[in-house]
């Protein structure tokens, strides 16, 4: 009866070990695209100004520049739903891009 158990536990555990597989779906994704030379290392490459370039930002017509502060100040409360990487992960798996906090 010991050995049976034995070889009933063991026989579990192999199956366990010839099921696994390695889960490192968004590594793998990330190597395919080459995403490392695909990000920005600097927002510079875009051409656009950055918060010091303040001749640029004095510069913008007066109606323009107000649009933009009354537009943007409707968001200084907004609560951003956190994008995990789980989210993304289930997009390649199931194709779904209307699933979880990116809805």
């Amino acid at each position: 009866m010991k050995n049976l158990f034995l070889l009933l536990i063991s026989l579990l555990l192999y199956g366990q070990l010839i099921a696994w597989e390695k889960r490192d779906l968004l590594q793998q994704k990330a190597s395919e695209i080459n995403l490392t030379k695909a990000l920005l290392k600097d927002f510079s490459e875009i051409g656009f100004p950055d918060y010091s370039s303040r001749d640029f930002w004095e510069n913008l017509p007066v109606e323009m520049r107000q649009e933009y502060i009354n537009e943007a100040e409707k968001y200084l409360d907004y609560d951003w739903p956190v994008v995990k990487a789980t989210d993304y992960l289930e997009i390649i798996r199931s194709g779904d891009r209307r699933q979880g906090a990116y809805s």
